[in-house]
C-alpha cells in the first residue's frame, strides 16, 4: 500500500473542501457531532469495500443511526477502563501508568469492533471479543502504528483548539481529517482478511 497516496486521498475528491469543512463544523457542535461518528463509520464501510473516497453528506438519518451505534460501542468499551482509571488514580504514578495502558488497549479495540459490527450489520458483532481480537492480530503490524498515530493526533488536536484560539480550526480540521483517513484505513485492513 502506498501510504503517501493513502493519506492524501481525501484531497482527491472534487468537493473535498466542502465535505471537510462541513464535517469540521458538525464535529464541534455537541450532540450534532454524532453525525460525524456516523460519517466515520461510513468511511470504515467504504474502506472494507476497497474504496477510498469521501462519502457524501447526504443521508443524515443513516449517519445519526450509525453514529449512535458507534457512540454506544465507545461507551461500552471505554466505560469500564474509565471507571478503573478513577480508582487507579488514587495510586500515584503507577496507577496513572496502568490506567493509561488499559485505556489505550481498550481504545485500540474500538475501531476494529466498529468494523466487526459493520461487517455483521449488527451491533452485536462489536462485542464478539474473540473476533475483534482475531482481526486485530491479523493486521497488527499495520494497525498498531496507525492507532498510535491516531491517538497522538487525538491528544494534540484539542490542545491546538484550546491553546491557540487563532488556529483552533486547524486543530478541528486535523482531528476530522485524521479520523476520516484512519477510519478508511481500518476498513481496508479489515477487508484485507
Amino acid at each position: 500500500m502506498d501510504y503517501g497516496e493513502f493519506i492524501k486521498f481525501p484531497f482527491q475528491d472534487r468537493e473535498w473542501l466542502k465535505k471537510m469543512v462541513l464535517g469540521c463544523i458538525i464535529l464541534i457542535i455537541p450532540i450534532v457531532n454524532i453525525l460525524a461518528l456516523g460519517y466515520f463509520v461510513e468511511c470504515i464501510r467504504l474502506g472494507m469495500q476497497g474504496k477510498n473516497f469521501l462519502p457524501e453528506w447526504s443521508d443524515w438519518e443513516f449517519y445519526m443511526r450509525q453514529g449512535l451505534m458507534a457512540l454506544l460501542i465507545f461507551i461500552v468499551y471505554l466505560g469500564v477502563p474509565a471507571l478503573l482509571t478513577l480508582i487507579l488514580h488514587i495510586v500515584p504514578i503507577l496507577g496513572v501508568m496502568v490506567s493509561s495502558i488499559v485505556v489505550l488497549l481498550a481504545g485500540a479495540m474500538v475501531p476494529m469492533a466498529l468494523a466487526c459490527a459493520i461487517h455483521e450489520d449488527n451491533i452485536a458483532g462489536a462485542f464478539r471479543l474473540g473476533e475483534v481480537w482475531y482481526r486485530i492480530q491479523k493486521v497488527m503490524e499495520n494497525y498498531i502504528p496507525a492507532y498510535v498515530i491516531m491517538a497522538v493526533i487525538t491528544a494534540v488536536a484539542p490542545v491546538i483548539v484550546m491553546g491557540v484560539p487563532i488556529i483552533s480550526f486547524l486543530g478541528v480540521f486535523l482531528m476530522f481529517y485524521a479520523s476520516v483517513v484512519f477510519s478508511n484505513y481500518v476498513g481496508m485492513l479489515y477487508g484485507s482478511y
